[in-house]
């Protein structure tokens, strides 16, 4: 069975299960991005946004819905939580939504919403409306199946101390199964808000894992946005995530990949203000043949801007990554300065990357630079460190951790940048043993 019969047979009994919620306005953005993927095949190595990642390979075979069939015990999830963080912890477990294994405490001036039929008037005006069906396939898919989520809305002057922790679990005795999950994020003006979101998976069955998240930043707000992808090597992750940023909106988001078959991440910001801020950081630890995929976009609308995207890997064994980054200059936004770096280590004559850093500039006005290097580790660092005794292995370890350091160093969750620390410490060392 190929794709699109699986798909329209997917829908019909997804739609079946909706009852009364089929008329409502979510609905119908779920039916017209059925009908986009209806008229548009997935895309392959000539399309040149997915050259070099085949995540449609992943959905060629018939595909199973959300599983309900397994239930995670509170035991099973103390082993993902990071120590000593106080905050909003929300569970989605196989893309549902688990209130007994979620910690939400009361808020006021804050919403939060998992019905996606029960949205505020001004929820349903951005739903689905930046990041759009038509920009992606795979944005378009979720659109199709996504029927769990979260939605929180911020209200005016609000700052709000304890971040938010988003945790996706995953674990299926089905042999492949999709999961669709949609999120939105607004802060309106003047507030301040932190969101980390962690995925990880708990046996290594096969699934694919699709996020699409928008944030909306209005004029004087802030937003700090972590993301941990440590999946098994049997998960592919479609992550795509979008923000619009108004007048001296600050938006920062930190990437952490480090395990999983096949890793896309879009990440799209358009700033659309005076004053506005963006800082796109991340970070790919890669073994086994793990591909990793990051494509970037930022989009400068508005005068007097500033963005900075530094991106760093560390590839061994067969592993791959891709960073394709995009900056837009427009004609009216004089006197933006944007930046963009990539960085990788090959640590294997088997790893490869292919990166493409670009940039478009149509003002005159502006200080705008980026780059890429690929290489491997520098033999004169690791003999300095043996010659003050410390051996060839932990020398390796050291100078790869310290490559890494100044994007984990940027991590604004303490409890999560310790274990987190550790984790790849702990990994860089068995990877040089």
């Amino acid at each position: 069975m190929d794709f699109k019969e699986t798909l329209k047979n997917n829908f019909k009994e997804f739609e079946s299960s909706l009852n009364g919620e089929k008329n409502s306005e979510i609905h119908k953005i779920r039916c017209k991005a059925f009908d986009f993927l209806l008229n548009n095949s997935l895309p392959n190595r000539q399309n040149e946004e997915y050259k070099y990642t085949p995540l449609a390979k992943e959905l060629e075979n018939a595909f199973h819905l959300n599983d309900t069939t397994r239930f995670i015990q509170k035991e099973e999830l103390e082993k993902f939580l990071p120590r000593d963080l106080d905050g909003h912890v929300i569970v989605f477990f196989n893309g549902i939504f688990s209130p007994g294994l979620s910690s939400l405490s009361a808020m006021e001036g804050i919403k939060v919403t998992y019905d996606f039929d029960n949205l505020s008037d001004e929820a349903i005006k951005h739903f689905g409306n930046h990041a759009k069906i038509d920009s992606d396939v795979f944005t378009a898919l979720n659109s199709t199946f996504s029927n769990q989520g979260i939605v929180v809305e911020i209200e005016k002057n609000m700052i709000v101390e304890k971040p938010f922790l988003v945790l996706y679990l995953t674990d299926s005795d089905q042999q492949f199964f999709l999961i669709s999950t949609k999120n939105l994020f607004i802060v309106n003006e003047n507030s301040d808000i932190s969101v980390a979101e962690m995925h990880f998976s708990l046996e290594s069955n096969s699934h694919f894992n699709s996020v699409v998240t928008e944030y909306v930043i209005e004029e004087n707000s802030r937003v700090n946005h972590l993301k941990i992808q440590n999946e098994s090597e049997n998960t592919s992750q479609y992550n795509h995530t979008e923000v619009a940023q108004k007048s001296n909106a600050y938006y920062e988001c930190n990437t952490i990949s480090l395990n999983g078959k096949i890793v896309r991440n879009n990440h799209h910001v358009v700033l659309n203000g005076e004053g506005c801020e963006a800082h796109l950081l991340g970070l790919y630890i890669l073994n086994g043949k793990t591909h990793v995929d990051n494509h970037t976009l930022v989009d400068h609308q508005q005068p007097n801007s500033f963005s900075n995207e530094l991106y760093k890997g560390i590839l061994d064994g067969q592993s791959t990554a891709v960073f394709n980054g995009k900056i837009y200059v427009r004609e009216h936004a004089q006197k933006t300065n944007a930046f963009q770096t990539n960085k990788n280590i090959l640590l294997t004559n088997t790893a490869k990357v292919n990166t493409k850093p670009q940039l478009e500039i149509w003002a005159d006005d502006v200080k705008c630079s980026h780059g890429c290097t690929t290489g491997q580790l520098d033999d004169e660092q690791i003999f300095y460190l043996q010659t003050r005794g410390i051996s060839k292995d932990n020398a390796r370890a050291m100078v790869l951790f310290a490559f890494a350091a100044d994007i984990i160093e940027k991590i604004k969750f303490e409890p999560i940048k310790k274990d987190l620390k550790k984790l790849i410490s702990t990994r860089l060392q068995k990877e040089n043993g």
